[in-house]
């Protein structure tokens, strides 16, 4: 079961500089694409930065050199030494010609490193004296953006790093752009989770755990140009600020001005840094938002990532933010190469199935579909069965009663108990749909694979001489009565249980696929529509008899499915 929910609003943010027209100003919220670039070290018209990256502590006298517009070759470079056992009171003193940063009296953390990096930094920056011209911008709690104080390729300088854990890039001009989408979560809880009162019934639904459904955001390609960019990744970020959509349009000059842009998010939200998304721009733990990186090998390929675990928080209502940001990874930011133009169909065009999405994956096998009691039950199978209360219409069990299912084997007239344990005695569940909402009037009865097994000795015995055992069902329920517990048989049935087959290839077979059901129409309504699938192997032989005969099933294993759009034989969904 696939459930959609298309994007509220969305629109792009770039800094690209068109001589005249500085894009960071620019509005495209009405622009039927979502343009992601990134193009490197063409623009006269851009400053210079580098990426300044601490992933681990340094060892006491390693150093590395930064090189700013003013400077000449990294021979007159500043340089930088970490120095152990010493906090860095004083910013800007130095051991011999470095400017020393302390690794802390007790070692810094990560957090704590960068911020002493960042703190020594801007110091000298500063301070006239140094010679030292640039600006800083302290975006995450292990990354610095430097960016050179003179636009052009003069600030195109090289830097170095000799310490371990320090790794910087050097100066770039990088132009590129940040994707920005909405979503509408809390009608996807209102619409697709029961709730009672202002509670909503998770626990009952199929959202009760992430075992049950995956949630993914799906951008879809519609480029068409054969130079599409590849070899690249992307990331998602989840903002904690709100954007406007805005109702710009040209996506050629950025000639329209207004909100969303690369400097203000809205009229009321500011980016924290311009031009690149911070940590402050986004909700606590999701500004990487770690093992949801896209790679592009082809070019053509969409875009998908996986937000199951965030969802799950937004479902639960742990988290409430429902903006995302797609960038260029960070590592792909910062390299040398231009990586122009992916494009992603935006909420603006025509084509809904271009359009962006949330699409939840559940589980099939999670979702309760009440079946007709006279399906084919196999030995070794988990098989399920259901009691309903029902006279002219279902009605709800009393709750002061305990209803059970007992089953004894059929041999040679003899009822026998399924086994010598209490397995053989099932207790009934409750029936939810994949909602949460309550089935009124059925009880379910789950008989685990390892109860009627085929290895039990009463079973391999029936088995010798027929492929089927007879299994007595007995419904009942229980209840106290003035301190003497009560037992009410309900309903008795004999249910054959076949010997399963198993298919260990099917190369060699000719299966023809039949899919019936019993409506109609299919509307897209939030309903649940039964499919019933028949693989038929129509080059089996059987023996001819003079009398009707069971065909025999055969286990073929896991079955994926996908579902096209017959006018442009697109997929639509796969599972």
């Amino acid at each position: 079961m696939i459930i959609t929910s298309l994007a509220t609003k969305d629109t792009y943010v770039t800094n690209l500089h068109l001589g005249l027209n500085d894009g960071t100003y620019s509005n495209v919220g009405k622009a039927s694409t979502l343009d992601l670039f990134k193009v490197s070290g063409e623009s006269k018209n851009i400053k210079s930065r580098a990426k300044l990256k601490v992933s681990a502590l340094p060892l006491n006298n390693q150093t590395f050199k930064i090189q700013d517009y003013l400077k000449n070759s990294l021979n007159d470079a500043l340089t930088f030494v970490f120095v152990e056992n010493e906090n860095n009171d004083s910013p800007g003193s130095k051991l011999g010609q470095n400017y020393k940063i302390g690794l802390g009296t007790t070692p810094y953390n990560i957090n704590e490193l960068c911020t002493q990096i960042f703190n020594v930094l801007n110091f000298i920056s500063n301070d006239n004296s140094s010679n030292f011209n640039v600006t800083l911008s302290k975006i995450s709690d292990d990354t610095i953006i430097i960016e050179q104080n003179l636009k052009g390729d003069v600030g195109d300088k090289q830097n170095q790093s000799n310490a371990n854990g320090i790794q910087i890039t050097n100066f770039i001009r990088i132009q590129h752009s940040v994707l920005l989408l909405s979503f509408d979560l809390e009608d996807f809880k209102n619409k697709y989770i029961h709730k009672i009162g202002n509670n909503f019934q998770i626990s009952n639904s199929v959202f009760s755990s992430t075992n049950n459904f995956k949630a993914y955001i799906k951008l879809f390609d519609v480029g068409s140009a054969s130079t599409r960019p590849k070899d690249y990744s992307l990331k998602l970020s989840v903002l904690s600020k709100d954007f406007e959509e805005g109702i710009g349009s040209d996506i050629y000059n950025f000639s329209d001005k207004g909100f969303a842009n690369f400097n203000k998010l809205s009229t009321s939200n500011s980016w924290e840094n311009n031009a690149i998304i911070s940590q402050n721009d986004c909700t606590n733990g999701y500004y990487l938002f770690f093992n949801n990186v896209n790679n592009f090998s082809k070019g053509n390929e969409d875009c998908i990532f996986d937000i199951t675990t965030y969802f799950n928080q937004i479902l639960n209502s742990n988290q409430t933010d429902n903006v995302f940001a797609v960038c260029f990874d960070f590592d792909y930011l910062f390299d040398e190469y231009t990586y122009f133009v992916k494009r992603f169909g935006s909420v603006q065009i025509n084509n809904i199935i271009n359009k962006p999405r949330i699409e939840v994956h559940i589980d099939e096998n999670k979702i309760e579909n009440v079946v007709n009691q006279s399906k084919k039950r196999f030995v070794s199978n988990e098989e399920i069965f259901y009691l309903y209360n029902k006279t002219s219409s279902l009605s709800s069990f009393n709750t002061s009663y305990n209803y059970f299912l007992k089953l004894e084997y059929v041999l040679d007239n003899v009822n026998v108990l399924a086994d010598n344990t209490n397995s053989h005695i099932i207790s009934a569940a409750d029936v939810y749909d994949y909602n949460g909402k309550l089935k009124t009037g059925v009880k379910k009865f789950t008989v685990a694979n390892d109860v009627i097994d085929l290895f039990n000795t009463n079973i391999e015995t029936a088995l010798l001489s027929s492929d089927k055992i007879t299994v007595k069902l007995t419904y009942y329920y229980t209840y106290t009565s003035s301190g003497v517990t009560n037992t009410i048989n309900l309903h008795t049935e004999n249910i054959d249980f076949y010997k399963p087959i198993y298919s260990s290839s099917i190369e060699n077979k000719m299966l023809y696929t039949k899919i019936t059901s019993q409506n109609s129409d299919f509307e897209a309504n939030n309903e649940t529509i039964n499919l019933y699938v028949d693989f038929i192997d129509i080059s089996k032989e059987h023996k001819a008899v003079n009398k009707s005969i069971d065909l025999v099933s055969e286990n073929l294993g896991d079955v994926f499915y996908s579902i096209y759009d017959i006018d442009t034989n697109e997929e639509i969904a796969s599972k």
